[in-house]
């Protein structure tokens, strides 16, 4: 080989070097930022993980509450009754508008828990 092939050489090699140097800075910069970016990840699952086990704990308490009292519970969610003296009469409803008395809505679960 002469010498201007050996310098030809050296710069290939020189040139591929310097792109596998910033190829590798890149990776490592990345590398950074998804570290940083996990451990705010774990952080915040951390902080849903306490916010899940309170509710759990706040959604026992209600259940044990809830099942403790069986004459307390059918007192509140059995449905009101609707017939009063002066709600209906034989030929209708008894209000000046002809509005029919209201009803108690339905119980929700969902709702209940809410």
């Amino acid at each position: 080989m002469t010498r201007r092939e050996i310098d030809g050489v050296k710069r290939r090699f020189d040139v591929v070097a310097g792109g596998i140097t910033s190829q590798v800075r890149a990776v490592a910069e990345g590398r950074t930022t998804l570290g940083d970016e996990v451990r705010g990840l774990v952080v915040r699952v951390g902080r849903l993980e306490e916010r899940f086990d309170r509710f759990a704990g706040e959604l026992k308490a209600m259940l044990r509450i809830s099942l403790a009292d069986p004459d307390h519970r059918a007192r509140r969610w059995s449905p009101r009754s609707t017939a009063s003296p002066t709600a209906r009469s034989a030929s209708g409803p008894a209000t000046p508008d002809g509005a029919l008395p209201r009803r108690r809505p339905v119980w929700d679960p969902a709702k209940a828990l809410l």
